[in-house]
């Protein structure tokens, strides 16, 4: 599995980062260093849209050794929240993580962080860098090797592991396997022979573990009647076999005038492509998560049969899944187990209205082997047939002390969310959320079971005992 965790603005950058990490594209970044502490940075990652920026990193206090604070500035953009040493950074234009070492960071030490580096005589630049799924770890070079016709100067493009590929062309959007494009641009002086950008990718985990998941369609180009475009996605995924397809549809819907900016989660059996979205094989219907268009806190975890979300807006918490769960029979007697929840059926709920986040309540849709979609409750934290008992602070656990406990090590026990039908009772568990107590815990507390970090989450903005659940990041 892999988790993504960031900062981004607005339910269309929201879903984006949905797409490119659960795909799997490639990562791109590279950064140099000046200054007296000998740290060291890594995980660099540039987004497309600020792969053209030059990100300076500048260390501005040094209060606390080991935790400096350090400003984020882009060429373009300007400035970014700052960053502490030792945690990881992630804007959706850039990120990041800082490492301290022997030598302590001083006041002005500097990274620079870019997307490409350039040698040459022109002064145009490379734009919109976009590695693909089938990117792998190595350095690109492209080099001018004709400036016969300057603004339409042609490119040798050749991968350190993928070797050389079709030939570029200033103005003229590049795509080959590995690369889902890049632009170069002239600028006011020529290019000249023997310019050259280079640009490292890395490979994503989903990619190197073959648990990305495909695209079947994007549509960004319909606009509603306040000229927003509706996003629309359906993802592929090939579970942990890498031999499964399982559908995953995201969708957008917002309104300026009504002030909501949301997303949906939505699951189907099978992809048609000339059919639109409510009309594919065996959909079940979307489920809402409300966003916004301002800053969103957000934990993705994806692996190759299921997506999680969770995201913090001001202060609400709000949590979707789509994707098979754990289902309690074998893939012979049931090989399409799939779950979709969110935090609600209505598409332009506001985030400050919603009052509950899926997993607490009974609105959540599994597939059966009917085929149909139909409503399950989670237990423990939601258990409307009374599965299991409840106990004195109102969650229903097998043991009623359970919510209250920890182990002796001082961890606290993590419990499955289980999927309970009101006729066919359990039918299986969600694949890495749990329920935990809360008991002298805060939303974002890390806790570790099985070797394994989960982070604590509470029900929207409630702090009950049993208004948690933790979501695993490996």
């Amino acid at each position: 599995m892999a988790v993504k965790i960031g900062n981004c603005t607005g339910h269309y950058e929201m879903l984006e980062i949905i797409r490119r990490f659960s795909k799997g594209n490639g990562i791109i970044g590279e950064s140099s260093y000046s200054g007296t502490g000998n740290g060291g940075m890594s995980e660099e990652n540039v987004s497309p849209s600020g792969s053209n920026e030059v990100w300076t990193v500048a260390c501005v206090d040094v209060t606390i050794v080991g935790e400096e604070l350090w400003s984020v500035t882009g060429s373009t953009t300007g400035a970014l929240p700052q960053y502490t040493t030792g945690g990881l950074y992630s804007e959706t234009l850039v990120g990041f993580q800082i490492d301290a070492g022997g030598v302590d960071f001083i006041l002005g030490d500097t990274f620079t962080v870019v997307g490409s580096s350039f040698t040459g005589t022109g002064d145009g630049v490379i734009n919109n860098l976009n590695a693909s799924p089938d990117a792998v770890t190595e350095v690109w070079t492209v080099v001018c090797t004709s400036a016969a016709v300057p603004g339409a100067e042609a490119w040798s493009v050749t991968g350190s592991v993928s070797g050389a590929q079709a030939a570029a062309t200033t103005g003229v959007s590049y795509t080959n396997t590995f690369i889902d494009g890049f632009d170069i641009i002239a600028g006011s002086g020529n290019f000249a022979v023997s310019d050259q950008f280079t640009f490292d990718v890395t490979q994503a985990i989903l990619a190197a573990s073959s648990e990305g998941w495909t695209e079947e369609r994007h549509i960004d180009d319909v606009l509603n009647g306040q000229s927003q475009p509706n996003i629309e996605m359906i993802l592929k995924g090939p579970g942990l076999s890498g031999t499964e397809e399982i559908w995953a549809a995201f969708t957008s819907y917002q309104s300026i005038s009504s002030d909501y900016y949301n997303i949906s989660f939505g699951g189907t059996a099978g992809y048609v492509d000339s059919l639109i979205l409510d009309d594919q094989p065996g959909h079940s219907g979307q489920r809402w998560m409300p966003c916004w268009n301002l800053g969103i806190r957000y934990w993705l975890a994806v692996n190759g049969q299921k997506i999680t979300l969770i995201t913090l807006i001001e202060t609400h918490y709000f949590i979707a899944y789509v994707g098979k769960h754990l289902a309690f029979n074998s893939l012979g007697q049931f090989p399409y187990p799939i779950t979709v929840m969110a935090t609600d059926d209505t598409e332009s709920t506001r985030y400050s209205a919603a009052g509950s986040n899926d997993l607490f309540n009974a609105t959540s849709k599994a597939r059966r082997i009917s085929g149909l979609w139909e409503s399950v409750y989670m237990a423990p934290l939601n258990d409307a047939y009374q599965i299991f008992g409840i106990n004195s602070h109102g969650a229903h656990c097998p043991t009623l002390s359970m919510e209250d406990s920890r182990d002796v090590n001082g961890t606290y026990p993590l419990m499955p969310c289980t999927l309970i039908h009101p006729t066919d009772g359990a039918l299986g568990d969600l694949d890495g959320v749990f329920y935990v107590t809360g008991f002298s815990a805060a939303a974002e507390d890390i806790i570790t079971a099985e070797g394994t970090e989960n982070i604590m989450i509470s029900n929207n903005q409630a702090t009950g005992l049993s208004d948690y659940i933790a979501l695993r990041l490996e």
